[in-house]
């Protein structure tokens, strides 16, 4: 949890808005600059971003995530920008919202079903989700809080491997991929709001799929987890 050095209250947000990190590492010779989601509804007096140690240390990503973990402690002062990005959700909205992410790619939808949750309980929310097993699966106990928080939810796992619990998940819905096929028999229609984000071939494969049922790309909205890529093939 992040919270201003000075007693004043943390910016606003807009559910889906990521903030800059900005990290001088001792012996590197540039200064890193990385984007992470807030994870957290807006209206708090406190922003959470949540990161996932990478296991290569000598990416760019991997030199960032590994020293947050390793050596930033509670009490510790980050520089970092006002929320900024315009992959955000809107609460005005009536329709349907499908979120369809893929690994660490959930973040900003954390941040967007939460604040469904208390402004919009009754709205009707399908949430997918796909990993690699339960195992390395972010914000589990989070995402059962919104199963009851939100009357209309509905909230399924897509486990690439999954280990032999994860099939006992109650949300395990499918083991491999999430393909085409399956996505249409499962997803809300084409009158939903869609909110995809993950590694660009996920989006690639799930972008697609929506255009191919006929989705208007008007309401097709996404966001490349790491650096921005056409989606074209």
């Amino acid at each position: 949890m992040l919270n201003t050095t000075k007693d004043t209250p943390v910016p606003l947000f807009e559910p889906g808005q990521y903030i800059t990190i900005r990290l001088q590492i001792p012996g590197e010779e540039y200064l890193f600059n990385r984007q992470y989601s807030l994870s957290v509804a807006p209206g708090k007096e406190y922003f959470r971003i949540s990161v996932k140690r990478e296991a290569d240390g000598t990416s760019p990503d991997g030199k960032v995530s590994n020293y947050l973990h390793d050596h930033i402690n509670a009490g510790d002062i980050l520089e970092v920008t006002a929320p900024a990005g315009v992959f955000i959700l809107d609460t005005k909205k009536q329709t349907p919202i499908v979120f369809i992410s893929g690994g660490v790619g959930i973040t900003p939808f954390i941040s967007m079903a939460s604040a469904i949750a208390e402004v919009q309980p009754v709205r009707q929310v399908q949430f997918i989700h796909a990993a690699r097993n339960g195992r390395v699966q972010a914000f589990k106990n989070e995402l059962k809080t919104l199963k009851g928080a939100l009357q209309n939810f509905e909230l399924y796992y897509v486990y690439e491997q999954p280990a032999e619990q994860d099939h006992k998940d109650e949300f395990f819905a499918k083991e491999g991929f999430i393909d085409s096929e399956w996505l249409n028999e499962h997803i809300t229609g084409s009158e939903a709001d869609y909110y995809v984000c993950g590694p660009v071939p996920f989006l690639r494969t799930i972008v697609g799929s929506l255009k191919k049922f006929g989705v208007d790309d008007a309401q097709i909205n996404y966001e490349f987890f790491g650096p921005a890529a056409s989606l074209e093939a």
